[in-house]
């Protein structure tokens, strides 16, 4: 009779074990009353034990769950280093050979000046770099921020903040520049968050060699579009991946993290990135709510 009455207990000891030696998997078998279960001395009983047992298999999903979100963490960051690893030879390299250049070889003054000036040019191509990548790994890291800390952004706000950012950038490079804004808009959220990704894709349309770029703000959408280069439509999957640069929009100025970074904008808002392009049409990004 003990050791009927103990039985479940054993059960939950040998799942328990399971899950320590690292099998995520491991639960205890709860069914239905039949008469095929009447082996089971958990399945028939509905007591404490039971309740336990239910209880159980509730945290072994959820460690389980959490141990996948762990291993995709850090295979994406094993990618990302290794990405980087390989973004940072280039530079590295150019310096390297012009700073050693200049340490054993007489040069004109005019070589020296143009040799500098590449060392300067990687160096702050490496900044931007690190930058990027500080942005990346902190919105990894960010917190779910509670009701009272989110702002209220009115469309009137975030088309002002816009125009500041953006218009002196558009005059620079002759970018016919507009933005389309819903005056009944309002969105939950960070403003500077906003604001990056609206910036990240300005700059990537640019990049693109567009010559005019149009901002939209809806209640439930925010869109770039833009008429550059375009991206073929195989590509259109990869291009929110960290360091992909596998489109003929790119040039060396980017490392393709910008999508990356809206992508991780747009989910932390809890909004889907959307992206429509055509090849020598243009591209249209959309943050849909």
């Amino acid at each position: 009779l003990l050791n009927h009455m103990l039985r479940p207990i054993k059960i939950l000891q040998e799942k328990a074990a399971e899950i320590s030696r690292g099998n995520y998997h491991a639960r205890i078998p709860l069914k239905t009353t039949n008469k095929t279960n009447r082996q089971n001395p958990i399945n028939n009983r509905k007591d404490e034990l039971t309740s336990l047992s239910l209880s159980f298999n509730e945290m072994a999903q959820a460690v389980e769950c959490h141990m996948k979100e762990i291993e995709n963490q850090s295979e994406q960051r094993k990618m990302l280093l290794s990405a980087l690893n390989h973004e940072m030879k280039t530079p590295v390299t150019s310096i390297t050979g012009y700073s050693y250049v200049l340490l054993h070889s007489k040069l004109a003054e005019e070589q020296q000046k143009e040799a500098l000036f590449y060392i300067d040019s990687e160096c702050r191509r490496l900044e931007r770099l690190s930058g990027k990548l500080n942005q990346l790994i902190s919105l990894d890291y960010m917190q779910t921020e509670t009701p009272e800390e989110k702002q209220h952004i009115s469309a009137a706000t975030l088309t002002q903040s816009i125009q500041q950012i953006l218009t002196p950038i558009a005059e620079k490079y002759g970018i016919l520049f507009h933005i389309k804004s819903e005056e009944n808009a309002c969105f939950v959220g960070d403003l500077d968050l906003y604001l990056m990704l609206i910036t990240n894709l300005f700059d990537n349309a640019r990049k693109a060699s567009a010559s005019m770029i149009q901002i939209s703000i809806a209640p439930n959408c925010i869109a770039v579009k833009d008429n550059g280069n375009g991206i073929p439509q195989d590509k259109l999957a990869k291009v929110i991946q960290p360091f992909y640069q596998g489109d003929d929009s790119r040039n060396t100025e980017g490392f393709g993290l910008g999508l990356a970074l809206c992508e991780k904008i747009a989910r932390i808002h809890g909004a889907n990135l959307k992206i429509e392009s055509e090849l020598g049409i243009g591209t249209t990004v959309m943050m849909l709510f």
